[in-house]
């Protein structure tokens, strides 16, 4: 339960990327904590949001990371696009092993036997409706989790990847969004122009706001974590700079409006004499 938000920009003639997220967790059904830690990195260069089950989360960021580190070392622009293509392979490959996993501990529970064995001689055991249910529960196991990998390359490109829970990988353009809140920051980002590349402070303006309009969902805490991928560093927002983005994210107030009688006009159904 949370939300996390990954957008590109530009800063310095280079390319950033902003990473922005709640502290909020859940401890069961009920009890929120605010201080739960929802990125990892990967080498220097990536860093990796997290919603869902943060252990299952881990299994599947540790899964993924040596196609991230692979990619964030590349260097040549020319070979961007099947770079880019490799980098997706890859991370599938991981999605399709920690399915693998999930599949294997879920056989392992249910059934007190191995994988290879219910695959070979599942259908002595159970009779043909329970074999038929298993493999349905077996075909709608799911990650637990969903992330989005924010990475800079060493020439400068970037990428941003969101893996969803059903394990469909995706390269995202500008910016992508995660969590209970996600559709609401989604929504938020959508009402701006991303069609050139932005510049930093306008980024973070921008992910701070859809952060705030996220936090109208009741599982999104209103703690901010930030940072910025930039030149091969990582950057944390200063305090100061913290406060600079509440002060203008708050500032925003609804327009004075001015109601006209002219505004109104009678329904055509209104005009017609009714039947006795």
């Amino acid at each position: 339960m949370t939300v996390g938000i990954v957008a590109a920009c530009k800063h310095e003639e280079k390319t950033a990327i902003v990473l922005c997220c709640d502290w909020q967790g859940t401890l069961g059904d009920f009890i929120k904590s605010d201080d739960t830690d929802k990125m990892r990195y990967i080498g220097t260069r990536a860093t990796v949001l997290l919603a869902g089950t943060l252990t299952e989360a881990d299994e599947l960021v540790f899964e993924c990371d040596a196609p991230v580190k692979l990619f964030s070392s590349k260097a040549d622009p020319a070979r961007s696009d099947p770079d880019m293509q490799e980098y997706l392979n890859g991370l599938r490959d991981a999605v399709a092993r920690r399915k693998s996993a999930l599949v294997k501990d879920y056989i392992r529970r249910t059934l007190s036997i191995d994988d290879r064995d219910f695959w070979q001689n599942g259908k002595q055991y159970l009779t043909a409706t329970e074999h038929e249910q298993l493999l349905r529960k077996i075909m709608a196991i799911d990650l637990g989790t969903e992330i989005i990998i924010g990475s800079t390359r060493a020439d400068d490109d970037d990428a941003i990847v969101r893996i969803r829970s059903c394990g469909l990988v995706s390269w995202e353009d500008q910016f992508s969004t995660i969590g209970s809140g996600g559709l609401i920051a989604e929504s938020f980002l959508h009402q701006y122009d991303f069609a050139d590349q932005i510049g930093l402070m306008t980024c973070l303006y921008r992910v701070y706001a859809a952060k705030v309009a996220a936090e109208k969902n009741p599982y999104v805490g209103q703690g901010t974590s930030f940072e910025i991928l930039h030149g091969g560093h990582r950057f944390d927002l200063s305090d100061d700079g913290v406060k600079y983005l509440k002060k203008k994210v708050k500032n925003r107030r609804e327009p004075r409006l001015e109601f006209k009688s002219d505004f109104l006009k009678v329904l055509e159904d209104e005009k017609k004499p009714k039947a006795p």
